[in-house]
């Protein structure tokens, strides 16, 4: 494991980066309290009224896993028999909301003590980072092809790597 880690650039001067725990250490918010992910479902459209609410810890790997559970669980899915066969249709994309909250999550500003927040509203779902945009990027240039210019490289290569949701994203 040691020679992964090392070709990875997560242990660097013979240590572990704060990268690796936040990958795979068993508990990164012993190191940073701030490493988590708030999810909410309200009632209507507005923060007033909880009707599901969990605190996501662990590595960021997992928190990504657990994320998706709680968006499932608190969005529409319908159901159509066709053919034979069942297809689903959830209120969202499920490819697009784990690329968004694999983004969200490796390119957080760790430094920030502000958390990952996922809420989900009647009418829309809001997934919120810590941060700015890189320097010189716009949020109108998020919304055509762009460069990639991640925040954290060792995480960004990292989930590269995983494949998460067999799909690439990040680079």
């Amino acid at each position: 494991m040691d020679h992964v880690l090392r070709q990875l650039g997560l242990i660097q001067d013979g240590k572990l980066t704060v990268a690796a725990v936040l990958l795979f250490g068993r508990n990164p918010q012993r190191l940073l309290t701030q490493a988590l992910a708030r999810c909410a479902r309200f009632k209507g459209t507005t923060e007033v009224h909880f009707l599901d609410m969990k605190v996501i810890q662990g590595n960021i790997i997992e928190q990504v896993e657990e994320v998706m559970v709680f968006v499932k669980r608190n969005v529409r899915m319908a159901a159509e028999i066709k053919e034979l066969r069942r297809e689903e249709k959830w209120e969202y994309p499920l490819g697009g909301l784990r690329e968004a909250v694999v983004n969200t999550i490796c390119h957080r500003d760790y430094a920030s003590s502000a958390n990952v927040q996922i809420r989900i509203f009647d009418d829309r779902l809001e997934v919120w980072n810590p941060g700015d945009l890189p320097e010189g990027m716009t949020v109108e240039d998020l919304r055509r092809q762009h460069e990639s210019k991640p925040r954290n490289k060792l995480i960004a290569n990292a989930f590269f790597l995983i494949n998460t949701g067999g799909r690439c994203f990040l680079h």
